[in-house]
């Protein structure tokens, strides 16, 4: 008998590209042909689907897009179960053209439980993120509180992995969010100020601008390598 394996998320399913208003569309997804039970998001823009879902071997639960990688994981360790049912009821068929997916037994019932699962999770605000302005962070805060929120990153990667769950899209790296620290290097009131800084910080263009356009050349040497 085919055993289901949960393959658990490492980050959440949160993805809204830049010409869209709303997120794309997040899943719980039970892949019959390979016994694997994940989620995920779609790439496609519009209600398209995969081929799998297409011919039965795949069944998916909509979730919500925000939903933290947590409350994901823990949503596919409770799903686990009931999918394994689903599972025992699967096969498939050659129709002359495709293998398909044909479920036997009380499916329905264990979808209708799934898909309850999943409207609970995605329903539950503790299950959630919300993104927020930059500003609400930093807001009549000192700059070493500032830099001291920036060195919680390690890199740039790791910054813009954080825009992308948190932040709302004029406050990312290449919005106003850069201008906002550009101005703090720029006029910033001594040299210890910049020391406080993440090194990451200093990689980024319009920073290098702003540091050469404040200060003088030896200081900018000492933060441009």
């Amino acid at each position: 008998m085919s055993k289901v394996e949960v393959i658990y998320s490492n980050e959440n399913n949160f993805c809204q590209y830049p010409s869209q208003c709303e997120p794309q569309r997040t899943y719980a997804e039970l892949n019959c042909s390979t016994n694997e039970l994940y989620s995920s998001y779609s790439s496609e823009i519009g209600n398209s689907t995969s081929m799998d879902c297409f011919h039965n071997r795949a069944l998916r639960w909509q979730i919500s897009p925000w939903m933290k990688l947590s409350s994901i994981n823990s949503l596919l360790e409770e799903i686990k179960p009931i999918a394994q049912k689903v599972l025992d009821g699967y096969s498939e068929v050659y129709n002359g053209r495709n293998y398909v997916g044909v479920l036997s037994g009380e499916v329905d019932v264990y979808e209708r439980e799934i898909e309850r699962l999943c409207d609970e999770y995605s329903s539950d605000p503790d299950n959630l993120f919300t993104r927020w302005r930059w500003s609400e962070l930093v807001e009549d805060r000192s700059i070493e509180e500032i830099t001291d929120q920036l060195k919680k990153f390690g890199s740039v990667e790791e910054f813009e992995k954080f825009e992308k769950n948190y932040l709302e899209e004029e406050d990312c790296i290449e919005g106003k969010l850069i201008e906002y620290l550009a101005d703090l290097v720029e006029y910033a009131d001594t040299e210890e100020d910049l020391q406080a800084f993440p090194e990451w910080l200093w990689k980024l263009p319009r920073i290098q601008e702003a540091l050469e356009d404040g200060w003088d050349k030896e200081t900018v040497q000492k933060f441009v390598k």
